[in-house]
């Protein structure tokens, strides 16, 4: 029986322009071996009603919006969803940002085997990408070494037996090193495909991975994602996400929530977390930050009795780290006002 391919490319609210001239570049090269899906990932609804219109061109390709808005961005539980769907005898990770080499994916075919491939990629500046007319036209600006792993190729039953990309991994950043880790430190080769460029990397600004619009920021989640790495590396770990459930994707259902308030008080947050767990349904937790005066500080500190406030900064980083280590398969919406400096999350238990 002759290898088959499905691929999956991962988004959220990435430009138009740059899906477009990614899918154009792509589309033609489809054939019956190949299976392409393209995960929107909790976009606003207005953008998916985009999207869709656009994808609608493209017969080939399966779109599924995902109704995750206000939940962490998660490139691994993209994946892991399709890889459970998947009938493929391979797996293939490609970001949303490539233009495709005209003949890449006859090229991918020819090395599907029981390794794991991952590809160079040319990096285009802006006004390249801009005026982008053609692949061989365009001129990178960088390559890419084997230290970037994003564009890989698996076999899907070396995916299964390592239970997957790791979820644990929210926010940007080295989920795909981590699997090729796993991977070696199961036993499979990992090869570094650089003879020729089949990918181009659209040149796009990294606004998203900041504090912006009404998403939760953790402002030290990547440095963390890339020490959950080094440390899976270290200790040789080949399973992912053995406590927690395998490309999810949790709604949360119509109810009347069970309200909280409080403020920015740690011991609040605190103990409303350890509370959660005996709760039943959905809670909707709002977070006031308080204004505390000098005064207030100097009878605390007359009384022995200093509470401890957490910054709008510390409260974020608080939740988020509450969600991946406790909640991320529960059904939730993480949402903040910058301006109000205040927090809202909504889960279901």
């Amino acid at each position: 029986m002759s290898n088959t391919l499905t691929i999956v490319i991962p988004n959220r609210s990435r430009n138009l322009d740059i899906i477009e001239r990614s899918i154009n570049s792509l589309h033609h090269q489809l054939n019956d071996q190949i299976s392409v899906f393209l995960i929107d990932y909790g976009s606003a609804k207005a953008y998916q009603k985009s999207l869709s219109d656009l994808i609608k061109n493209y017969p080939k390709i399966h779109l599924e919006l995902l109704g995750t808005q206000g939940q962490l961005w998660n490139k691994s539980r993209c994946i892991n969803y399709v890889l459970k769907k998947s009938s493929s005898s391979h797996l293939m990770v490609c970001d949303m940002d490539m233009i495709w080499h005209p003949q890449a994916l006859q090229t991918i075919l020819n090395h599907l085997d029981d390794r794991v491939c991952y590809y160079q990629v040319g990096f285009l500046d802006e006004e390249t990408t801009i005026s982008f007319s053609s692949f061989e036209s365009a001129k990178s600006k960088f390559i890419s070494n084997k230290e970037a792993t994003g564009i890989s190729v698996f076999p899907k039953k070396v995916l299964i037996e390592i239970n997957g990309f790791d979820e644990f991994y929210h926010g940007w950043g080295a989920e795909d090193t981590d699997v090729h880790i796993r991977c070696r430190n199961a036993g499979v080769e990992v090869r570094f495909h650089e003879s020729e460029i089949l990918f181009k990397h659209q040149w796009h600004d990294k606004a998203y991975r900041g504090a912006i619009g009404t998403m939760a920021f953790h402002d030290q989640l990547e440095r963390i994602n890339h020490e959950y790495c080094d440390m899976n590396k270290k200790h040789s770990v080949i399973k992912a996400n053995t406590q927690f459930s395998l490309g999810i994707i949790p709604e949360i259902p119509s109810s009347n929530p069970i309200q909280i308030s409080i403020d920015n008080a740690y011991k609040s947050s605190r103990a409303v977390q350890a509370q959660l767990p005996s709760l039943s349904g959905i809670v909707e937790l709002s977070i006031q930050p308080k204004n505390v005066t000098t005064s207030q500080k100097l009878k605390s500190l007359v009384k022995s009795e200093k509470d401890v406030y957490l910054s709008f900064q510390e409260l974020q980083n608080f939740w988020i780290e509450y969600i991946i280590m406790q909640a991320r398969d529960k059904a939730y919406a993480f949402m903040v006002n910058h301006d109000a400096q205040t927090l809202r999350l909504t889960i279901a238990f």
